[in-house]
């Protein structure tokens, strides 16, 4: 339905098919009690008795109002969050269930900005260019650098699948953090994940691919705890810097969907993990290849018999 601003006629009407239990605009069958309320069918079905008058409610139905509301075009529930959509009947109930603008509320993530709104992630891309960053937007392929500093941050915006996401890297007591944050309901978060490559600029076979699932937006001290983030332990990369930027890190930053039918694969045994602990990429076996990469079970290919015989494959 095309988005159009609604005349004050048209609300005034439909304030009239608001339910006068609820709130919200009927559904049917719209049902009346003995005295003549109309009342939607979710509230008929819930309610012994009208809330208005405590009067039993009738098998009556109001069909002249039912009829109206099939011919009406409503705004979103979530109007006031920010969504824009205008909806015919049959429309609003799928809509609904999957707004974006569920009263979801987004802060800009650049240290010291106080940037924040509710329902509207559009918003936050508007923000976040107006800004003038000297790195423009990420997408789902990026070239990256990182300068090796003894503390660092870096935050960027990432537009990938008609979707939104806060990229964050960190280098923090030797380690490089790496963490992808989805814009939106918190339980779709797992439904992308995000992979960091770091290959040799002369060897192209000596590199660590690892990846991770998106998170949802939790604070920075919950999002780069080791368990959470990726993490890499910095000497472990150092033989991979690159000699065309002092102390920097060239790397490539993709964002993926979760296939619906990919098959997790995380029953490799890995023999250096002790204890239950996470095993870091210093924990690998290099001594017979040049190639290690790190796993958390989401690629889309298996390990090799090479790679499970020189345990350089790592379940995360």
């Amino acid at each position: 339905m095309p988005l159009r601003n609604m005349g004050q006629e048209e609300l005034d009407l439909l304030e009239q098919l608001e339910c006068p239990i609820c709130t919200d605009y009927f559904t049917i069958p719209i049902k009346q009690c003995t005295s003549g309320h109309s009342i939607c069918g979710k509230c008929t079905e819930r309610l012994g008795q009208c809330s208005i008058c405590q009067a039993p409610f009738t098998e009556i139905r109001n069909f002249s109002v039912e009829a109206l509301s099939l011919k009406m075009i409503y705004p979103c529930i979530n109007k006031n969050a920010g969504c824009t959509a205008l909806l015919s009947y049959t429309e609003r109930e799928q809509h609904e269930l999957q707004c974006c603008s569920q009263g979801l509320q987004t802060s800009c993530q650049m240290k010291g900005c106080s940037f924040t709104v509710t329902g509207d992630p559009a918003a936050v891309k508007s923000h976040w260019q107006a800004k003038k960053n000297s790195c423009k937007i990420y997408g789902p392929f990026n070239k990256c650098t990182l300068k090796i500093k003894s503390e660092s941050y870096f935050v960027n915006l990432v537009e990938a699948f008609n979707q939104l996401f806060w990229y964050k890297s960190r280098i923090s007591n030797n380690f490089i953090n790496f963490a992808m944050q989805y814009i939106g309901k918190p339980e779709d978060a797992h439904k992308f994940f995000y992979q960091i490559e770091i290959r040799h600029e002369a060897f192209d076979k000596k590199k660590i691919v690892i990846s991770d699932y998106c998170k949802s937006m939790i604070p920075d001290e919950e999002l780069f705890k080791e368990d959470i983030c990726i993490s890499i332990y910095l000497p472990s990369v150092k033989q991979l810097l690159s000699s065309d930027v002092m102390n920097g890190l060239n790397y490539i930053l993709r964002v993926k969907k979760v296939s619906s039918d990919l098959k997790r694969k995380r029953n490799y045994h890995n023999p250096r993990s002790t204890n239950g602990r996470r095993p870091h990429i210093r924990d690998l076996n290099r001594e017979s290849t040049n190639e290690f990469v790190a796993w958390n079970g989401m690629e889309e290919r298996l390990f090799t018999e090479e790679e499970q015989r020189n345990e350089c494959c790592v379940i995360l």
